[in-house]
């Protein structure tokens, strides 16, 4: 199976306290494309040819806030945990079980253990 071209990149962003996007195709060395919205509200966005070595214009700039909302959209839409409260009780539970299971194992290593030998320490 081949690699996608497609390529996206995030960074900071100052000129909207919050981030840009870039998205864009690479077909190989110094073939690399950007996507541009176009003027027409991004009906039809456009690829750009652009030079690896220049710095060009983000397809996108989002305030944090827009960001963030782009993000828990995109974890409810894939399914990811997008809420760090249910991944906080995941966490807890998880730890619940551990803590269960290594409860039974210390529990069936008293009983294993020799009468005639001193007790396990706690």
């Amino acid at each position: 199976m081949s690699e996608s071209p497609i390529r996206v990149s995030i960074s900071d962003s100052f000129q909207v306290d919050g981030i840009a996007i870039y998205i864009g195709l690479s077909y190989g060395q110094g073939d690399i494309r950007a996507m541009h919205i176009s003027d027409d509200g991004g009906l039809s966005p456009v690829m750009e040819r652009v030079d690896p070595a220049v710095i060009s214009n983000p397809t996108i700039r989002l305030s944090s806030d827009f960001a963030l909302a782009l993000r828990d959209a995109l974890n409810r839409y894939y399914g990811d945990t997008y809420d760090d409260r249910a991944l906080r009780a995941d966490y807890k539970e998880e730890r619940r079980r551990t803590d269960k299971l290594t409860d039974a194992i210390i529990e069936l290593a008293r009983n294993a253990y020799p009468p005639q030998l001193s007790r396990i320490p706690d």
